[in-house]
């Protein structure tokens, strides 16, 4: 067997080799006989067919895990000495078949240095503050829910909408002169006042409308340049009618006795969610400042890759239930360069962080492991077997590194120097908010707050 590698440019790489027919026929045999008893061939009991004829009964699906495997490995092994890594990955190309029964193939990837960092223990962050939970935080976060879960009444005929109100309505948009068909809305629900769709400035069109009144009006819309006629017919407005804030509501939505303990309970979750974010945010500065002495350059095709990965993630849990091929359809171009910038910055802690844990021989045991499983099957609702029956040894192998670095993290953090407010390096900046990065927007109560 034989291997080479090309540069194409700072990143990227052509990796070259070729496989000869005795390693190829090894495999072969290996995969033929890990196979034999799930193949049936008249005459034979299953697990006791010949392997020429299982490696014929396989025929081409077989050869091509077969070579896959040769290739796989002889890149792998041929990386790891050359202590590098392999991002974004092309397909493996192979070329004919030689009549000795070798083949030949290639790759192109991104190549990642392996890290040896340095000076990572004892690195000095800012004192980080977050200001403490207050009344107002609660009563804004109920004021949402008491909104969220108030039925919608009829507001008298004579009514005069205004900010806060809802309309049941039509919208009708035309472009006068044009030939091209009018934009209906049948029976939209608008917030009068607030509402900017499907025509910027609607909601504000609406304020001092009734029920059974019809208006027009004229917009200008600058992509393209042009006046557009909006017709609105108002069929009914509504309000939230708030349920009374009482030890009632308390206990249906908050689970708890009384209205005091509901707003004991909030502010507890809240104070959580602060000493959370704080932990995020130390944990943010500490690599921050690691990266700062130990570089770690990502290629584009990683970032890339990896920024699609996080945006498949997102819609899966933002669109559950939808099919691959329809999460494909929805459009998340918006979101692209926030995404590439959180993959880039993920990339980069999670390299770093491996490469400090391989340094310091950071390990897992078994019953960190066992912990793990049950934190995550308490976390779910499930059973520990149904977690345990989901982990492959890929699925397991991905929660030790994260294990791992998890553990790596918290001693960073241990050892981490918090400078003095009153100590801090000259034009240091310090955040301006102690909120972090966040890929989802906020909920107005902690997450387990609701219930019904």
């Amino acid at each position: 067997m034989k291997i080479e590698l090309d540069s194409i440019s700072d990143h990227d790489y052509r990796v070259r080799g070729e496989v000869d027919a005795e390693t190829l026929k090894r495999e072969r045999t290996r995969l033929a006989r890990r196979y034999a008893p799930l193949v049936n061939v008249k005459g034979f009991r299953p697990g006791h067919v010949p392997m020429e004829l299982v490696i014929r009964q396989l025929g081409d699906a077989l050869e091509a895990e077969a070579r896959e495997n040769c290739a796989t490995k002889l890149i792998e092994d041929f990386l790891a000495d050359r202590r590098m890594s392999a991002g974004f990955r092309s397909d493996i190309e192979y070329g004919e078949t030689a009549p000795d029964g070798s083949f030949s193939f290639s790759m192109d990837f991104e190549a990642i240095a392996e890290l040896d960092p340095k000076d990572y223990l004892g690195v000095e962050i800012p004192d980080l503050v977050a200001p403490p939970v207050t009344e107002e935080q609660i009563d804004s976060g109920i004021a949402v829910l008491r909104s969220q879960v108030a039925p919608l009444e009829s507001r008298p005929a004579d009514w005069l909408a205004h900010e806060g109100d809802e309309a049941r309505c039509d919208i009708v948009i035309r472009e006068p002169g044009s030939e091209a068909p009018p934009l209906e809305y049948k029976d939209l629900r608008l917030s009068v006042g607030l509402s900017d769709s499907p025509i910027e400035g609607i909601g504000r069109d609406l304020l001092g409308m009734k029920a059974g009144e019809q208006k027009t009006v004229t917009r200008h819309s600058e992509s393209p340049p042009r006046d557009l006629e909006v017709s609105i017919q108002v069929h009914e407005l509504l309000y939230r009618a708030l349920p009374p804030l009482d030890d009632a509501f308390a206990r249906r939505y908050g689970g708890c006795d009384t209205l005091a303990e509901w707003r004991a309970l909030i502010r507890r979750k809240l104070e959580e969610k602060r000493e959370k974010t704080l932990r995020l945010l130390r944990e943010e500065a500490v690599l921050d400042a690691i990266l700062e002495k130990n570089p770690v350059s990502v290629g584009p095709k990683t970032i890339e890759r990896l920024a699609r990965e996080a945006e498949y993630e997102l819609k899966t849990r933002m669109f559950r239930g939808l099919s691959r091929e329809r999460l494909d359809e929805i459009n998340f171009e918006p979101l692209r360069p926030s995404m590439e910038a959180l993959a880039r910055r993920t990339a980069m802690h999670v390299l770093l962080l491996s490469a400090i844990a391989k340094r310091e021989r950071v390990e897992v045991s078994d019953e960190e492991i066992a912990t793990e499983i049950q934190r995550i099957a308490a976390e779910q609702d499930v059973e520990v077997a149904d977690v345990l029956a989901s982990l492959d040894q890929v699925r397991l192998e991905q929660l030790k590194d994260r294990l791992r670095r998890n553990k790596t993290m918290d001693m960073l953090v241990r050892y981490a120097v918090v400078r003095p407010a009153d100590a801090r390096k000259p034009d240091a900046q310090e955040p301006a908010s102690a909120e972090p990065p966040r890929s989802e927007p906020p909920s107005p109560l902690p997450s387990d707050e609701v219930q019904s």
